[in-house]
């Protein structure tokens, strides 16, 4: 996971709390990817995850591991950080969206991954699991409206 440069072009791999006049986030496409997304009153931060990633030093496509409950530790990490500056004992909200369908049904690692997310999340969101969203492909915006996350598939 990368800190985002631009949290309006949220790249695999990335993540990012918008502040500020650009309070928002956009993904790049979600193919097979998921998104992520927790608030805290009135900030959030969204993470753009990806089935297999890309890791450093490079490994070989045919190499690469599939998401899994190891990558899904180092994820809510990084999600996590956002409640622990917030000093607050739990998220307000928590969303996956995306192709939140393939991730849970496929079985294997990537299933066992994104349900050790949503326990992960579940254990600092009021013991409720996230909501979860299959949005489809594209490229997704993610905002606080009305004080609550919104997430738009915008194509």
């Amino acid at each position: 996971m990368n800190q985002a440069c631009n949290p309006q072009a949220l790249a695999e791999q990335e993540f990012a709390t918008p502040t500020g006049l650009l309070d928002y986030a956009i993904t790049t496409t979600l193919n097979s990817c998921i998104g992520v997304a927790v608030r805290v009153g009135n900030r959030f931060m969204a993470a753009h995850l990806v089935m297999y990633g890309q890791q450093i030093p490079y490994v070989s496509p045919v190499n690469l591991q599939i998401f899994n409950a190891a990558d899904a530790d180092t994820v809510f990490a990084y999600i996590d950080s956002l409640r622990l500056q917030e000093n607050s004992a739990n998220f307000d909200e928590a969303i996956l969206f995306g192709a939140t369908d393939e991730w849970r049904n496929t079985g294997g690692a990537l299933t066992n991954g994104y349900n050790r997310l949503r326990d992960l999340i579940r254990q600092r969101n009021n013991n409720q699991p996230p909501v979860s969203n299959d949005t489809g492909d594209g490229k997704h915006i993610i905002r606080i409206q009305g004080g609550n996350l919104n997430i738009r598939n915008i194509g």
